[in-house]
């Protein structure tokens, strides 16, 4: 995907910080919404995050092994295109 180490490191971090905003956003729906919204919300944030992992941070990893947060346990599984 990126090549460029430093150009993916610099991603990763905002998609990361991209992925703790909306997981920031379903506590504050879930704390202040009714629960029937809140369920909505979380499948909707729920299919978002997983896309921004698979699409996003998951061949960023896959191509810059070493920048992976090490809480994440990512194990590179090769190149799949």
């Amino acid at each position: 995907m990126i090549k460029n180490r430093e150009i993916a490191v610099e991603v990763s971090n905002r998609l990361l910080k991209m992925s703790g905003a909306i997981n920031d956003a379903i506590v504050l729906v879930r704390d202040r919404c009714p629960d029937d919204e809140f369920k909505e919300f979380r499948l909707a944030m729920g299919w978002l995050l997983d896309h921004l992992y698979v699409l996003g941070l998951e061949p960023l990893y896959e191509e810059h092994p070493d920048i992976a947060p090490p809480e994440l346990e990512f194990k590179p599984r090769g190149k799949r295109r």
